[in-house]
């Protein structure tokens, strides 16, 4: 008796119209409720931890730079130049490749001392950093920079799946700026910006 009913009043203009409305008015009803429920589940975390200014970055975070595997690419940006290494860290082994100006070389970094891949054989050079300033590519001296700094001197930023911390503070009387990027579970990027230069580090854990 319904089904035959709901056919006739398809079948009628009139009844016809406000069925098809009413269909469209239950789709909209659900595709919003949805979307709602979307939202409220994976909110988006805008400046969540501004207020918490002296939340430091995890020791976890920074040891996994230190003694995990993981590839790297390393940008300085000079007034006259770019440099650019890129490599990887296994087994406390680095390599990897020095492109500049004058050239690309291969090198290898073991107990401290760095080598030049040269064909069938290593070469041991101290002009592998040149012109640049070395610490700014070592994990543990950025650390201990980044833990003294004062929560007045620092900015956080907290957005779905990312944390990105500012760093104001100066070294040597130079002004400098740090940008430490993470995701949830490793430090992605470093930046540093100095008066001249700009350091760009990027890491990525491998096996």
């Amino acid at each position: 008796m319904n089904k035959e009913f709901i056919k006739k009043c398809w079948k009628h203009p009139r009844w016809h119209s406000l069925m098809v409305l009413f269909l469209w008015i239950l789709i909209l009803t659900l595709l919003i409720g949805i979307v709602s429920i979307a939202n409220q589940v994976s909110p988006k975390k805008v400046n969540e931890s501004i207020q918490d200014k002296n939340r430091k970055i995890s020791e976890e975070n920074w040891l996994a730079l230190q003694r995990d595997n993981y590839a790297f690419t390393y940008t300085i940006v000079k007034q006259d130049e770019t440099i650019k290494y890129e490599g990887k860290v296994q087994n406390g082994i680095t390599k990897g490749y020095r492109e500049r100006q004058d050239g690309i070389i291969s090198y290898t970094i073991e107990e401290g001392i760095a080598y030049e891949n040269l064909v069938n054989q290593k070469k041991a050079i101290s002009t592998l950093y040149e012109n640049i300033n070395s610490n700014f590519l070592n994990v543990f001296f950025l650390q201990k920079i980044v833990n003294d700094i004062p929560g007045e001197n620092t900015d956080i930023l907290e957005e779905n799946d990312k944390i990105t911390y500012e760093y104001k503070t100066s070294i040597d009387q130079e002004q400098i700026k740090i940008i430490v990027i993470m995701s949830e579970i490793q430090i992605q990027s470093i930046t540093i910006e100095t008066e001249s230069e700009m350091y760009y580090l990027v890491f990525h854990l491998i096996n």
